[in-house]
Order: structure tokens, then C-alpha cells, then sequence
């Protein structure tokens, strides 16, 4: 017998179970249930403090001058996005930048691939607060997203949730 079709079915029991083991990465935010991302992905520039943003506690992440920083949520997610701001020196703008992985199926099996990104969303922060990106420009879902500093000065980020 052809080695090929007695492999057949274990290849289709392991393409359908990494298809359906894919299906828990995206999710989307309860109506009572607030998110907050799980790792710190990449910081540019000056970033003080950028890992106190990962989990529910209030951080003290502080960006100084031109600097970015990227968190992962860990699966696809939804909602509405707020930034808890502290300290704000005068004239500054923070963004908010989106990307998002996409599990679809392919022959059986699950592929994740980059969907693509949305335009940044930039916040003129004139003191402390809550900032929350407006309906029209949310995304549809995303894994990680990114803080954008692109001023001289500094801001102080104290939380990112998603709702």
C-alpha cells in the first residue's frame, strides 16, 4: 500500500485539529469584560516603564520624545480602546496604531497570516485622563497595538484597556 494515502487521515486529524485549536485566538471583549495587553512586543526610542502597561494594574510608562512601543494582546481582540494618562508636558500627542492576525482555514489546515494595519489614531493630550479612540475609528480587531510619541517632551501612560 502507498505510504501517502496510509498517512492520509493522520494528516487530515492534525490539520483539523490545529485548524480548531486556532479558533481560540480570536475573541472578542465581553460587555463587562476589560482587557489588557499580556506582553510588551518592541520599544523605539525612550520608553521608560513600557512593560508597566502589560496586565490590570495602573503603570507608569513614560515616552520622551520620538518613541513607540508595541503590546500583544495574545489572540485576536475587539472592543473599545482606552489610554489612562498621567503626567503631560505641554503640546503633546500620543497614537494609538493597530495590527491584527488572521486564523483561516487553507486546504484543512489552520494559516495565520498579517491582515494588514490600520492608520494611526493620534490623541492631543492636553492633560491627565481618559482618552478613548472614537467608534469611526476602531478596528475591527487586532493582536497588537502600538503607542506612538512623536513630539519633543513627554507623556505618561498609565493603562491601556480595551472594553
Amino acid at each position: 500500500m502507498n505510504t501517502f494515502f496510509t498517512l492520509l487521515p493522520t494528516m487530515q486529524l492534525v490539520c483539523s485539529s490545529a485548524a480548531s485549536s486556532q479558533n481560540y485566538r480570536y475573541r472578542l471583549a465581553a460587555i463587562n469584560e476589560t482587557l489588557h495587553p499580556v506582553s510588551l512586543d518592541q520599544v523605539n526610542g525612550t520608553v521608560t516603564n513600557a512593560s508597566s502597561l502589560v496586565d490590570d494594574s495602573l503603570g507608569n510608562a513614560i515616552f520622551t520624545g520620538p518613541s513607540s512601543a508595541t503590546y500583544d494582546f495574545g489572540r485576536n481582540i475587539t472592543g473599545n480602546i482606552t489610554l489612562t494618562v498621567g503626567d503631560v508636558d505641554a503640546d503633546q500627542y500620543i497614537g494609538v496604531h493597530f495590527t491584527a492576525i488572521n486564523a483561516s482555514a487553507s486546504d484543512g489546515c489552520a494559516e495565520i497570516t498579517s491582515i494588514g494595519t490600520n492608520e494611526t489614531f493620534w490623541f492631543f493630550a492636553t492633560g491627565p485622563g481618559n482618552f478613548t479612540v472614537p467608534r469611526q475609528h476602531e478596528r475591527g480587531s487586532f493582536q497588537h497595538l502600538s503607542l506612538l510619541h512623536n513630539t519633543t517632551g513627554g507623556i505618561q501612560v498609565q493603562q491601556i484597556t480595551v472594553q
